[in-house]
This record gives C-alpha cells, sequence and structure tokens, in this order.
C-alpha cells in the first residue's frame, strides 16, 4: 500500500524529521545508542533492553508521530475533490509518517 493510499484512508500526514535516530532510540526507556552500525540487526541498550532493529524504529516513530500531532505541529490535511486527492508538499528536510 502506497503512502499516498494510506494518506487517503487516514486523512492526515505527520512529517517526522528525517534524521530523527528512530533505530538508535531504546523505544523502552529513551536512551540512544550514538554507536549503532547500519549491519546491526538487534541490539541490548544500556539498561538490558534487547531490541529489533527494525521493530524499535517502528515503534519510534510511530510515538513521535503521535507526539507531533497532539502538538497541533506539521500536519497536513489531504482533501478529497472530485475523485482527485491533493495532498500538500512535503519539506524536503522531513519524512512523512501517516497516521
Amino acid at each position: 500500500m502506497s503512502l499516498r493510499t494510506i494518506c487517503e484512508i487516514e486523512r492526515e500526514l505527520v512529517k517526522v524529521d528525517r534524521f530523527y535516530p528512530s533505530s538508535k532510540t531504546c523505544s523502552v526507556c529513551g536512551w540512544i545508542n550514538e554507536h549503532l552500525n547500519l549491519s546491526t540487526r538487534q541490539w541490548t541498550c544500556k539498561n538490558g533492553h534487547v531490541l529489533d532493529r527494525d521493530h524499535n524504529a517502528r515503534i519510534n516513530i510511530l510515538n513521535e508521530g503521535l507526539k507531533i500531532h497532539r502538538l497541533g505541529r506539521s500536519f497536513t490535511k489531504v482533501e478529497r475533490s472530485n475523485k482527485t486527492t491533493s495532498v500538500a508538499p512535503l519539506d524536503e528536510a522531513r519524512s512523512p509518517s501517516c497516521l
């Protein structure tokens, strides 16, 4: 399913900063692993939480998107008009996450 299709269903687009450390941040305690390599698929934070890199990143991106949404910042309404859907252009410095 494409991002556009998801946004058509959900009707809001939340932009999470592309440099947000979603893979490096422990989704349980918030500790940031500054030395995490791209090749590392599973890691343990300093507090002992064992994390799968992709699953951990999904949780962190969702939580960051919800936080941005709750603050009422950086979201764009997806509007429907005569069977067409238009989404406002994204800021180049950010990557989108639909909620």
